[in-house]
């Protein structure tokens, strides 16, 4: 009946070759902002590309991943509305 404020994504790889891309879809008629967090080995990581992303009613947005967190066997990723 109701969207989850949170969602996570455990297990992402951005080796060369790879593709990471998280698909944002918002399927209500108001905008909602975003913000997603990578934790990878040695910490935490919060590209400002990826703080307050807006993805407008109705549409769908695509973050490439691999373009901030680069050559990693293995990362999560946390999204919170």
């Amino acid at each position: 009946r109701e969207a989850s404020a949170s969602w996570y994504f455990p297990s992402q790889t951005s080796l060369i070759g790879a593709t990471a891309q998280l698909v944002l879809f918002n399927p209500f008629s108001s905008d909602a902002g975003v913000d997603v967090t990578s934790a990878v080995a040695d910490g935490v990581r919060s590209p400002t590309e990826w703080t307050g992303v807006v993805v407008p009613a109705g549409t769908v947005k695509v973050l490439d991943l691999a373009a901030q967190i680069q050559r990693r066997d293995q990362f999560a990723v946390t999204v919170r509305v």
